[in-house]
């Protein structure tokens, strides 16, 4: 659960970067190629602590043969799986992605980190309170 609870963290800081559209110390692709890194190491975490399922590993199977890299998310009991999509994925593989998830019976809804469906929430230091970005 420390391990999982520092990802989160680290999760954070590479969020914060890609927000910030990378900086100088912290590109772009360094930003993705983190988090990425760290989303595998998070489903192998859930995996390890029993909380996985043989749907979300297909899941993750049809979307890692397109490249990308996606976990089991949520408080359980439906099954959902995130999956992070670089700004530069192209339409078209997009669009085949989502034919092989439907195909395999899986639905699929696209969103950006702090939209209607997916919040970010930082600790405001000055009021000790949550807000959303």
């Amino acid at each position: 659960m420390d391990a999982i609870g520092a990802i989160s963290n680290e999760s954070q800081t590479c969020l914060n970067l890609l927000a910030q559209d990378g900086s100088q110390d912290c590109p772009l692709e360094k930003s993705y190629g983190h988090l990425e890194m760290l989303i595998d190491i998070n489903q192998q975490l859930l995996n390890v602590i029993g909380v996985n399922h043989t749907a979300i590993e297909n899941v993750c199977r049809i979307t890692a043969k397109y490249g990308f890299h996606s976990k089991l998310t949520g408080a359980g009991g439906g099954g959902c799986v995130l999956t992070l999509l670089r700004n530069d994925t192209s339409a078209t593989v997009l669009a085949n992605l989502r034919a092989d998830l439907e195909h395999a019976g899986y639905e699929s809804w696209e969103t950006v980190v702090g939209s209607y469906g997916v919040l970010y929430h930082t600790k405001d230091a000055d009021t000790n309170t949550e807000s959303s970005n």
